[in-house]
């Protein structure tokens, strides 16, 4: 996947605090791409991001068009709700319309022994990776969910960093060079898989836009009486 936000420089940036809301723009430039951003931050911890982008490249096949964040390692847990293509799935189907996942549960793997556990959990892939190395989480909590209502990441003491949509936008969570990101798209597909597989083949285009809204939520522990 090539990816085409490198090399940010920042042309301008302001900002304004106007009844307790922040409002932040800025603009710049990566590389051959121009982009904007719009973030607006309220006191209830809801993060609203409004980007625009110009002068993309033409003449290729758009595999995720989003935004990405680093969230960093101190969260625990995944949970999601989306909607499934399907009315019903097996309870440990990554596919499933709803769902809770350990980010550090990995079950042991063996080459050349039968897993007790299902594909969605493996760490390990001998065949593409070889013996040694293991996969930073496992294939369910790495997988795509699309048209989520909400994707949420949870910390040990239960804050919580959520994406909420009306199901247009698909979410995945993954660790790339060392660090945990968290994409975001309004659009996506799987232009890779080829050989007849499903691919919706969505041809880029010189501008993108798109709104993303996050949530910021702690639970208090309530008051000795």
């Amino acid at each position: 996947m090539d990816d085409m936000a490198q090399n940010w420089q920042c042309e301008a940036f302001r900002y304004e605090v106007t009844d307790g809301i922040l409002n932040v723009h800025t603009s710049g430039r990566y590389d051959e791409l121009s982009a904007e951003f719009h973030i607006q931050v309220d006191e209830k911890g809801t993060i609203i991001t409004n980007y625009s982008v110009k002068d993309a490249p033409g003449g290729k096949w758009i595999q995720e068009q989003g935004l990405l964040f680093y969230t960093g390692d101190q969260f625990k847990t995944l949970a999601w709700d989306r909607d499934a293509y399907f009315t019903a799935y097996p309870e440990s189907d990554m596919g499933k319309p709803q769902g809770e996942i350990d980010l550090d549960a990995k079950p042991e793997m063996q080459y050349r022994e039968y897993p007790e556990h299902e594909w969605s959990f493996d760490s390990k892939n001998f065949y593409y990776h070889g013996l040694d190395e293991e996969l930073p989480f496992t294939n369910i909590v790495r997988s795509l969910k699309e048209n989520i209502y909400s994707f949420t990441l949870k910390s040990a003491g239960n804050s919580r960093l959520q994406v909420i949509d009306k199901g247009t936008k698909a979410c995945r969570f993954d660790k790339v060079e060392g660090a945990c990101v968290l994409m975001i798209n309004d659009q996506w597909d799987y232009s890779s898989l080829l050989w007849g597989n499903y691919m919706k083949m969505i041809a880029s285009a010189e501008e993108y836009q798109g709104e993303i809204i996050m949530e910021v939520l702690q639970d208090f522990p309530s008051k000795m009486p």
